[in-house]
């Protein structure tokens, strides 16, 4: 069941429902977006599909462009005020189930939306923080709409990011006995500073900390008892001063 429902009005936002219908496919895949046309496969009852997306939904993304509240039916009433219109329906359906609702809105409205012209039961649209789609930026709000939508559906993998190998990680530096004094390891060289002091007490320190001279420059580079350089299993191929 997909976890995302893109809500648009055919003839004001289908353009832009249809490129973040894209590129969330692209990231979590097919089977986690659900678009109307798209999704509903022929010879399906359309309404029973679209009310079934919607109560299956944990994030409604709701595609508002410019002619948003202003698109009118065939006697001048604005389509928005229907009940049985299907954006308002669709929105209505995914409030009552709990779905997160995501205004996302075509910079061409004018955003935010104004609580006074929305029908009652749509009231709330106008409290929800919501995203601006920037045409000059596409990227950026697409890239919050994704962390959006990953952040409401945990379960997600974005397959667009590098999937660490099991066992995989990167050269980190552990420290132990505090930082200052106690040991300073790397994993891919060994241990290289034990013992208590000062790992650096002073101004700087020229030349190369391991190919050059370490007390070039003025203050302690190191005040522990040894320097080893070398493998973790206790040999050194070094001593520092007492």
């Amino acid at each position: 069941m997909p976890e995302v429902f893109v809500n648009y009005r055919t003839g004001d936002g289908e353009q832009l429902a249809t490129i973040i219908d894209q590129d969330l496919r692209r990231r979590f895949g097919d089977a986690a977006v659900f678009k109307d046309h798209r999704s509903i496969q022929a010879g399906v009852v359309f309404q029973k599909a679209l009310e079934n997306g919607v109560w299956g939904s944990k994030v409604l993304l709701c595609v508002i462009g410019p002619a948003w509240l202003t698109a009118a039916d065939g006697t001048g009433r604005r389509k928005i005020d229907n009940p049985e219109d299907w954006i308002h329906r669709e929105l209505v359906m995914a409030f009552d189930h709990g779905a997160r609702v995501i205004p996302v809105i075509d910079e061409r409205a004018q955003p935010p939306l104004p609580a006074k012209e929305l029908p009652q039961r749509l009231k709330r649209l106008a409290d929800l923080q919501y995203q601006v789609y920037h045409h000059r930026d596409p990227d950026t709000v697409l890239d919050r709409i994704a962390q959006d939508v990953l952040d409401s559906v945990p379960g997600l993998k974005d397959l667009t990011q590098p999937v660490k190998q099991a066992g995989e990680s990167a050269a980190q530096n552990e420290v132990h006995g505090g930082g200052v004094g106690g040991v300073w390891r790397d994993p891919s060289i060994g241990t290289i500073i034990s013992g208590p002091g000062n790992q650096y007490n002073g101004d700087v320190f020229g030349g190369s900390q391991f190919n050059g001279p370490t007390h070039a420059g003025t203050g302690t580079f190191n005040n522990a008892r040894t320097i080893n350089v070398g493998k973790d299993d206790g040999s050194a191929e070094g001593e520092g001063r007492p």
